[in-house]
């Protein structure tokens, strides 16, 4: 039940398109009544969580709404999507105290500052990395079943035609490979044996073995740990002793594993390649401000800490991945500069010596038209070579578009886990998910509903309303080419239904819910083929309201719905389409 207040939706819109990136819908809801409320609640419960890398995906649907009551309440049925009850809890609150706030600065404040409270507590909720809330909003898109294993694992598809991923590792992928790639001492020496380039580099214990190995390199030297990825602990380009001892210190509190490589001057590339083919390349750059000859190295970070990348990152990490540290104090000293100087127009300053998305970097989407064959074999070779499905690559040479046999070039690293990235060719997900599943994602599925626990038909009455299947489930137990899978009777039909859809041997199938359980549990596969609702035709009001809601509840769900299939302890049919 809720209470029809008044409420500035206008300057709620505004709060929110402050704060996140809006989808389109915000355009065309409503302004007044309660399905403006329900639609702006809708909305914030889907972005915040979205922003702290919760995968909720879809507005959701408004199933009922009453005529108000005496006391101006009315009841709403909202239909919504949900993966932790608590952060939908956490984010409907606040939406509410938001909607319902006075005006003015200091009441704006205070909601802000809920705001940030409640995206505190949700960091708890989300995802680890960034690739599975992506490869899981594609796969929403795209119509796939979804299902959460394990914290880090998922599952894509249904039954026989499910797909695991664990981020960008695939149940395809070699643990050998992973395992390779995880030392880059290793990586390099299979890569070399492979006749691949690499750099050349030394493994040092302490800070003296350090300056050793630099000597014998010859400056600039990397310092980088052997065992650690994304860009932890990695310092590129060091001139003198000074800044190799320094950056030795700081790499040793994450690693005892580290490596003095040779720097080599060139552009930073990465290729992601999946199954033999170069799928996404992208020119990787420092974090860096670009000067206008106006404004002091300390403004122009100041301004780029404000864009709409620096604050959402802010916001799901707690931290700015751009600020003025001690290495873009560094660097600045190194150039001759300082906080206060003011860089002439198109000046690019750089405060980073890695290219990491992590630490501030841009990146580029390449056209892979652009890149040269002979580049592309390169990767696909490195890959082979450590036997990864799915690897990111990453590359140092002069230009892309020209033959690393004829500029020279070296791969520097391989990711096993590669980060792929939703800003620049999105569509990249879809592809990977769509070759792992070959399209192919559903099984023929089935769904009945009956009144009660009592009244689930046998397996007989099932195969007769639904044919044959190779699995089946109830509360009564789970049965797979006739076969009993479960010692045990399942906790209840949804339970029942999630097991039968991961049995890999599974190639249709029929599952039997009660009405209840439907409403308190939902559904256990977002659509099927056949709905068929067994409420037969003698029942009291409240149930008759109760079978209302299921029918609004899951007529989206299936391209069938079959009602009143029981007539007088027999089975019929009642199409509604």
């Amino acid at each position: 039940m809720a209470q029809q207040t008044e409420l500035d939706s206008h300057g709620f819109d505004t709060l929110l398109a402050d704060q996140f990136e809006l989808p389109q819908i915000t355009q065309s809801l409503p302004t007044q009544g309660p399905e403006a409320v329900i639609q702006r609640l809708m909305q914030a419960h889907l972005v915040i969580q979205q922003e702290q890398k919760i995968p909720v995906f879809g507005m959701g649907r408004l199933v009922h709404i009453s005529d108000a009551a005496a006391d101006g309440r009315i009841q709403l049925i909202w239909v919504a999507p949900c993966v932790h009850p608590q952060a939908s809890v956490l984010v409907l609150k606040w939406a509410t105290e938001a909607l319902t706030a006075s005006s003015g600065s200091t009441a704006r404040d205070t909601v802000l500052t809920s705001l940030s409270d409640c995206q505190v507590k949700l960091r708890a909720y989300g995802l680890q990395g960034t690739n599975t809330m992506h490869f899981l909003r594609a796969a929403f898109e795209m119509g796939v079943p979804t299902r959460r294993l394990t914290s880090d694992i998922f599952g894509f598809g249904l039954a026989c035609r499910m797909r695991l991923l664990n981020s960008s590792i695939t149940d395809e992928t070699s643990s050998i490979g992973v395992a390779l790639v995880k030392r880059k001492q290793l990586t390099a020496a299979v890569l070399l044996q492979h006749g691949i380039p690499v750099p050349r580099h030394e493994t040092v214990r302490d800070s003296s073995g350090a300056l050793k190995a630099a000597s014998k390199l010859g400056y600039p030297v990397v310092v980088k740990p052997d065992d650690q990825e994304q860009g932890r602990g990695v310092f590129a380009g060091l001139k003198t002793p000074q800044a190799l001892e320094e950056a030795f210190h700081q790499t040793s509190t994450i690693s005892q594993n580290i490596l003095v490589e040779k720097h080599h001057d060139g552009l930073d590339y990465r290729l992601t390649v999946f199954r033999g083919q170069v799928v996404k390349v992208l020119l990787r750059s420092p974090g860096a401000v670009v000067g206008d000859g106006v404004h002091t190295v300390d403004e122009l970070v100041t301004m780029e800490q404000n864009t709409v990348r620096h604050r959402r990152t802010m916001r799901q990490r707690g931290r700015m991945s751009l600020e003025l540290d001690a290495e873009a104090l560094g660097l600045l000293h190194e150039r001759g500069q300082s906080l206060t100087t003011v860089p002439s127009a198109g000046e690019q300053v750089v405060l980073r010596r890695k290219s990491n998305i992590s630490s501030g970097g841009h990146q580029t989407l390449v056209p892979l038209d652009q890149v040269h064959p002979d580049n592309q074999a390169l990767a696909v070779r490195a890959c082979d070579a450590v036997r990864l499905d799915l690897c990111g690559v990453d590359l140092l040479m002069p230009d892309i578009a020209q033959s690393w046999l004829v500029t020279g070039g070296v791969i520097i690293e391989l990711n096993a886990q590669p980060q792929i990235g939703i800003d620049l060719a999105p569509e990249v997900y879809a592809r990977i998910l769509n070759g792992l599943g070959e399209s192919q994602w559903r099984i023929p599925l089935q769904l009945v509903i009956c009144e009660s626990a009592e009244q689930i038909p046998s397996r007989d009455d099932v195969f007769a309303l639904c044919g044959a299947s190779y699995g089946l489930s109830s509360a009564l137990g789970i049965w797979v080419a006739g076969r009993q899978v479960v010692a045990n009777p399942p906790t209840n039909g949804f339970e029942a239904a999630r097991t039968l859809l991961l049995q890999r041997d599974v190639t249709s199938a029929v599952c039997c819910l009660t009405l209840d359980e439907v409403r308190r549990l939902g559904l256990p596969a977002p659509f099927f083929e056949r709905i068929v609702m067994l409420q037969g035709q003698r029942f009291d009001e409240p149930s008759k309201s109760r079978w209302d809601e299921v029918r609004e509840m899951v007529r989206e769900h299936t391209g069938s719905l079959v009602v009143d299939a029981l007539h007088e302890g027999h089975l019929g049919v009642n199409s509604e389409g």
